[in-house]
């Protein structure tokens, strides 16, 4: 986009000239209607004014549809819904989502979660084994594997539904926290070889599975 000075200036410049005309001595130039001379010029500033407001339109008229930008398309709030969750969300109203509405579909991703929980936990069968040959390096991969997935699947089946779509505050959610505790702990103890502390986080981890399994009804 030119720059509005651009335009501006040259029409400043005639405007100069024509005035100044009218200060220069007969003697260098032919006589001239002083009046025409100041309307000339008061039209050439009239304009350039014109120019510079066009101009400083055009930096919003790219993308808009006004001087002011409302209802332009870059305009981010523009592209919300209406009846969205949040100014500042871009996701559809879960209400009106097919998620919501399909029932086959959420029993399939409900299943889908419910495998991935059962897949993962049963590789901390291994623990054992690797606190017993002291494999702190293994232990750590264990944990920050798939098992870092863990807590994803676990709230799915908890809450029987993805974020925005569910119930924060479900029962199980509790128990599963307490079980990614017990987790973070055996991690912890894994680093620094401190064995005895694994052990007990690996039995309380047991422990608080068991309890979000009965409370969850899998």
């Amino acid at each position: 986009m030119a720059r509005f000075g651009g335009r501006v200036l040259p029409a400043a410049f005639v405007a100069l000239a024509l005035a100044s005309i009218c200060c220069l001595p007969s003697c260098f130039v032919p006589a001239v209607d002083r009046r025409a001379v100041l309307a000339a010029a008061a039209a050439a500033a009239v304009a350039g004014q014109q120019q510079q407001a066009e101009a400083a339109q055009a930096r919003f008229s790219v993308f808009g549809f006004d001087g002011s930008g409302k209802g332009a398309v870059s305009d981010a709030y523009q592209q919300i819904d209406p009846d969205a969750i949040s100014p500042y969300s871009q996701f559809s109203n879960p209400k009106d989502s097919e998620y919501t509405n399909n029932k086959d579909l959420q029993e399939k991703l409900y299943a889908k979660n419910k495998a991935r929980v059962i897949e993962y936990v049963s590789m901390l069968d291994k623990v054992p084994e690797l606190i017993q040959k002291k494999q702190s390096e293994n232990l750590k991969s264990l944990l920050t594997t798939k098992l870092y997935s863990l807590r994803e699947v676990m709230e799915y089946v908890t809450s029987k539904g993805a974020p925005f779509y569910r119930k924060n505050d479900a029962a199980g959610m509790k128990e599963a926290d307490l079980f990614f505790q017990d987790l973070a702990d055996l991690g912890v103890a894994g680093r620094e070889r401190n064995w005895g502390w694994a052990a007990e986080s690996y039995d309380k981890a047991k422990g608080s599975f068991l309890a979000w399994k009965n409370v969850v009804g899998i």
